[in-house]
């Protein structure tokens, strides 16, 4: 048998902060997107570099609150929804490039090494987690821009490397039938895929949104990443998140 062979859970340490953090690998989330990060403190903002982020409060410092367009926040929030988790974010927003976050194209999400400096950039830059940290996000996100079938593809290939599973979503207002047909070649979704790294997520969750006081549909992929971190946690990684309550929100699309 080989020496590497891992009997049980994996345990990790995280040092960062006033103490020291144990939880197990699998419980560490992966988030990419945007982030209105011109709208906190300068040295706080972050473009295409990974950042750990333990707690809401350090979410709110580092990636600013919700704001319509942006995806890190909610996700953020969603996934301490569910209590527990922690998360290395990747935000691609950037002020200097985009005007706005409509600006923000597939290609700054899916990355790629820049060819001046050799840093990864985008999705790519979450292999360079294990030397800034020591360890991998094993659960990856991509809230809305998943919906690109582009960027399943590369997550796949991310997720391939670095031993994780991605979370993908449909698009908002994908019927049963969009669902179904997405999963072969005739489907006009982005479910056709027969990887054992991916799962797919429908329909769209109803959350609260305490901004404008209304009922908004937010990806289910951000949550269901939480629900799995928790029950990682508290019962251990071979136990399914099936039959396990959402917490943080009102009812489903559809």
């Amino acid at each position: 048998m080989p020496a590497s062979f891992l009997h049980g859970v994996e345990t990790i340490e995280i040092t960062k902060g006033a103490r020291t953090i144990q939880t197990v690998k699998t419980a560490v989330i992966g988030i990419i997107g945007t982030a209105p990060i011109d709208e906190v403190e300068e040295q706080y903002r972050t473009i295409n570099e990974p950042t750990l982020i333990l707690n809401e409060t350090e979410a709110l410092r580092y990636f600013g609150k919700s704001k319509a367009g942006f995806t890190i926040p909610d996700a953020l929030d969603a996934m301490f929804d569910q209590g527990a988790g922690i998360a290395i974010v990747i935000n691609v927003f950037n002020p200097a490039k985009h005007e706005t976050v409509a600006d923000v194209i597939m290609s700054d999400i899916i990355g790629g090494v820049d060819a001046v400096t050799g840093k990864r950039t985008g999705l790519k830059a979450f292999e360079d987690c294990y030397s800034l940290f020591g360890y991998y996000p094993k659960t990856l996100i991509a809230p809305v821009y998943c919906e690109n079938t582009a960027i399943v593809s590369e997550m796949n290939v991310i997720c391939n490397k670095i031993r994780a599973m991605g979370i993908v979503d449909a698009p908002v207002g994908a019927s049963v039938q969009d669902v179904i047909t997405g999963r072969g070649s005739q489907g006009t979704i982005n479910f056709n895929t027969s990887s054992e790294r991916i799962i797919l997520c429908y329909p769209h969750l109803k959350v609260y949104d305490t901004e404008t006081d209304t009922i908004k549909l937010q990806p289910y992929s951000q949550r269901l990443a939480g629900v799995i971190a928790a029950k990682d946690i508290e019962k251990g990684y071979h136990w399914s998140p099936s039959n396990t309550e959402i917490q943080g929100i009102v009812g489903v699309e559809k």
